[in-house]
């Protein structure tokens, strides 16, 4: 035996997809929502028999319905069947792992391991047992991969979905309080009295759930159309360390690779700080953020001497950029964090730097 640490494949197999599978159904409680099937024509994970087809999943169904029913090959462009293929193969990539944990069954891992792609490492851990190293690297890849998409993609506009949930507390009250004046369910009065009851109450209401109807629709849209671009920047973006995106040619928006860029950038970042035993926060950053690209020594300053073609841009265009992925802390001090780290993290990016870009002489650092 050459080695005590066993070589990572590229491609996992079913005993890490039952892994997987079996952490899934220990995190939704006693529904054992998912099954393995080996004797279909494209072995794998799906969901178990007396789930499928039990709540409506079509235009007119429901989010319960839709989450058992999905798997990702409906969001994909010239993909397999969806009708046949499962959540995930038993053969399967970092790639498949990371489009399962999307939506429907495998958000549930979220919940254990970490949400906003961020791993809990020490969770993982408790994943499996000793033999199942395969299973829990596959699970860290398709992580790193699903940060990858989301920095592409963007974070999830959600305002719409949080809104309709206390829309909807509010118009389940509402409908209770109109069912109480109305008298809906008093004993002893007749049928056509309570079907008019009912319509009073019923037309009290009429705005807030046409409101309701509305917000929770464009919920989700938002949602479907996230979930859909999610998994076609996992199956379709190659590579984003490189400033432009390698995607399939098909017409549509094309996908900023700024996020992903930036994402990189604060993860070397983070590595240089922990290093150099300095405190840094992606959310409570040091200063200066620097008024342009220009402003020697900000962090916009750092990033575009890294990627000029990606960065070099107004202060309002990096400003969207950075929206949901940094901040700087409240009121932040002016440093020399990002001039000193520019040398030292420009290399483990890939990056060659020319000499009017090292930093000036300033504090030494470890």
């Amino acid at each position: 035996m050459k080695s005590s640490k066993p070589t990572q494949p590229k491609q996992y197999g079913a005993a890490q997809a039952r892994v997987v599978m079996k952490l899934a159904n220990e995190l939704t409680g006693e529904f054992g929502f998912l099954e393995f099937r080996d004797n279909v024509e494209v072995p794998g994970v799906f969901i178990s028999e007396p789930y499928v087809d039990m709540l409506p999943s079509g235009a007119r169904g429901i989010e319960a319905g839709r989450l058992l029913a999905w798997n990702p090959a409906v969001d994909l462009e010239n993909g397999p069947d969806p009708a046949t293929w499962p959540v995930l193969p038993a053969t399967f990539s970092a790639r498949d792992l990371a489009a399962f944990l999307v939506y429907g069954v495998g958000t549930f891992i979220h919940d254990f391991l970490g949400t906003d792609g961020v791993l809990d490492e020490s969770a993982l851990k408790n994943v499996g047992g000793m033999r199942d190293e395969w299973a829990r690297q596959a699970l860290r890849e398709a992580y790193e991969l699903a940060g990858r998409a989301r920095a592409v993609v963007g974070p999830l506009d959600d305002e719409a979905e949080r809104a309709a949930v206390l829309l909807g507390r509010q118009l389940d009250d509402a409908t209770d309080q109109a069912n109480e004046r109305e008298r809906v369910f008093e004993p002893g009065i007749s049928g056509d009295e309570a079907s008019a009851r009912r319509d009073r109450a019923k037309a009290a209401v009429a705005c807030l759930e046409k409101e309701f109807d509305g917000l929770k629709a464009k919920a989700e849209q938002k949602r479907e159309r996230w979930r859909r671009d999610m998994v076609r920047a996992l199956f379709e973006v190659e590579d984003v360390r490189q400033g432009e995106a390698v995607q399939k040619k098909k017409p549509g928006r094309k996908l900023s690779v700024a996020p992903a860029l930036l994402a990189e950038i604060l993860n070397a970042l983070e590595s240089y700080a922990a290093t150099t035993g300095q405190d840094f926060d992606r959310h409570a950053m040091p200063g200066p953020l620097g008024k342009s690209a220009d402003d020697e020594g900000g962090f916009h300053w750092l990033c575009a001497r890294l990627y000029p073609r990606v960065f070099n841009r107004a202060p309002a265009t990096f400003t969207g950029y950075r929206a949901g992925l940094c901040a700087l802390a409240p009121y932040p001090k002016p440093t020399d964090f990002y001039r000193l780290a520019l040398p030292r993290i420009a290399p483990k990016l890939g990056v060659t730097l020319d000499v009017r870009h090292m930093p000036k002489k300033g504090r030494e650092v470890a």
